[in-house]
């Protein structure tokens, strides 16, 4: 789901959100003060960023390094912004042109900025057919696995082994995948081999992927094979696209349920990070 960790509010929610602010504003301040604490306290237990959880840990990187996110299925930008601010360098691939319009107009001129209007998977394809749905900007994808997903344009397919070679680009620190069902696809045409990336998040979701052939006990086996330690994000089973979502929590087992829950997955190269991320975190 792009912006990974829930979706983009919508109209009707900003409204709502502005709405409450106003009425929280004519409270008493220390009333006020009160309530937000509350509001953010009992909404911290059912929504987490999980890109916050690793820019956290970004801290711990050596200070003369310069660091760059790939990240596929870049959506709004929302991710790259964050990095960017950050001081990385950062290679986004969108192939929704409508969102890549949105990502254009907010970050585009950046220096430290290269965007793909390419899909990414695992093999290289001229052409082919990218599906969007009126309910979610979050939802395009190489595979119609939604009622409303309508044929919108043609993109051109690409591996990020080769795309990024072609770039020059040396290193990859964080690579972020949410590809709506071809993450899998994406991790596998990386090249492992000229690229150690400290941190690895990919989104599963086996609704969508089981049909495309592979899950998350596969898309995890193979990550861990690679030397990963990994930490499941997982959220509660979707309602309706286009909406925000509810949180469970983050775990170190496959979910039980997981055909019909989603999430992401947290990879950390060094254990030291997935320590830090266990204790900043309640695991169960």
């Amino acid at each position: 789901m792009s912006g990974t960790g829930g979706s983009a509010l919508r109209p009707a929610d900003q409204v709502r959100r502005g709405l409450r602010s106003a009425v929280l504003s004519g409270l008493p301040r220390m009333l006020s003060a009160r309530l937000r604490a509350m509001t953010r306290a009992l909404t911290s237990r059912h929504f987490v960023d999980e890109v916050e959880i690793i820019a956290n840990l970004t801290d711990y990187l050596p200070v003369a390094s310069e660091p760059v996110l790939v990240d596929v299925g870049a959506h709004y930008g929302r991710v790259s912004e964050r990095y960017l601010r950050m001081g990385w360098s950062v290679v986004a691939y969108e192939p929704d042109p409508a969102n890549r319009l949105e990502l254009q107009q907010r970050i585009g001129s950046h220096p430290r900025l290269q965007v793909s209007a390419a899909a990414v998977s695992d093999q290289p394809v001229q052409t082919a057919p990218l599906f969007t749905s009126p309910v979610s900007a979050g939802i395009s994808s190489l595979s119609a696995f939604h009622e409303t997903h309508r044929a919108a344009t043609v993109v051109e397919v690409v591996t990020l082994e080769d795309d990024l070679a072609a770039r020059g680009i040396t290193r990859v620190d964080f690579l972020k995948v949410d590809a709506e069902g071809f993450d899998y696809f994406a991790l596998r045409g990386f090249d492992w081999t000229a690229y150690t990336p400290r941190f690895v998040l990919y989104e599963f979701e086996d609704r969508k992927t089981v049909r495309l052939g592979h899950s998350l006990a596969e898309s995890s086996a193979y990550v861990a094979r690679l030397g990963y330690h990994l930490v499941y994000s997982v959220w509660e089973p979707i309602v309706q696209y286009g909406t925000r979502h509810q949180w469970r929590g983050l775990f170190t087992a496959l979910p039980p349920d997981v055909a019909a829950c989603w999430g992401n997955v947290l990879c950390f190269r060094d254990e030291a990070d997935a320590s830090r991320c266990r204790r900043n975190r309640v695991l169960s």
